[in-house]
């Protein structure tokens, strides 16, 4: 029997399948119901992999850091929708540095919750608000970007539709965001559940553009992981490019292991 959270889910792909297999007779998905479906996978209970980020500047000079990842889905418990932990392995004078975040469910009116140790310093700080717009551990994504947004949170038009892809333009509802839109290409696919968001550009407030993202998934077991994300940003050169490996899904991680407790045990917890 599938859990309660999931309800929602399971009804709006059922109605998605319908959509995207129907004739083109009948009524096309709206823009709304494209992003829900589409841009919502749902990567199992909880997911335990390696996280590699590969930072490349205009000049080709690269840096590369390395992660042990956790993820969980909470269920909803608490208005939390799931939890994230990451913890540096490499490089070595950056060894146990270590994120924390709680994403909360959408609807509940709550910024996601957001910590960061610093094992030299010993310094444990939650990331306000106002800091979302930074970049994500040096990357070309901010530390807003990695977080899931609501349907709600922007407006959606279809822009573009081919054979192969879903061109949605997505102009952020919030006065602060440091975006224009979002122009996102969703790929089709047999039906709504294989739909999947494979490139994004995000333009800056003058209407520019201002970086490119591509990803690329996998299904395991009807669970969606993600396992590249290429990000570049064309107004400075700057690419960074994100890989998954060592894969283990649905292992059965407990809720104690996402706190900032563990945060400040870093890889002696883990």
């Amino acid at each position: 029997m599938p859990r309660p959270q999931y309800r929602p889910r399971i009804f709006s792909a059922l109605i998605m399948t319908a959509l995207f297999s129907a004739s083109a007779a009948h009524a096309a998905a709206s823009a709304e119901e494209i992003v829900g479906q589409c841009g919502n996978k749902i990567p199992g209970q909880d997911l335990e992999t390696k996280l590699t980020i590969v930072l490349t500047n205009k000049a080709g000079d690269t840096k590369r850091q390395e992660f042990v990842r956790r993820w969980k889905d909470n269920g909803g418990k608490d208005d939390i929708m799931s939890k994230t932990l990451l913890v540096t392995t490499y490089p070595p004078d950056s060894k146990g540095v270590a994120f924390l975040r709680w994403t909360y469910n959408p609807g509940v009116n709550k910024h996601d919750a957001q910590w960061l140790y610093l094992p030299k310093t010993k310094t444990l700080r939650k990331i306000p608000i106002q800091d979302l717009n930074n970049n994500f551990l040096n990357s070309d994504l901010t530390y807003g970007d990695m977080a899931p947004r609501a349907v709600s949170e922007d407006q959606h038009t279809l822009h573009d539709e081919d054979d192969d892809f879903y061109i949605i333009e997505s102009k952020p509802k919030e006065k602060d965001s440091i975006y224009s839109k979002k122009l996102v290409w969703y790929k089709k696919g047999k039906n709504g559940d294989e739909c999947v968001k494979s490139r994004v550009e995000y333009y800056d407030l003058s209407g520019a553009l201002l970086k490119t993202q591509t990803i690329q998934w996998e299904n395991i077991d009807g669970a969606w992981i993600w396992r590249e994300m290429q990000v570049k940003n064309v107004q400075n050169g700057h690419r960074t490019r994100f890989t998954i490996d060592d894969v283990q899904l649905n292992t059965g991680l407990k809720d104690s292991l996402f706190t900032t407790r563990t945060l400040k045990r870093g890889l002696a917890e883990l």
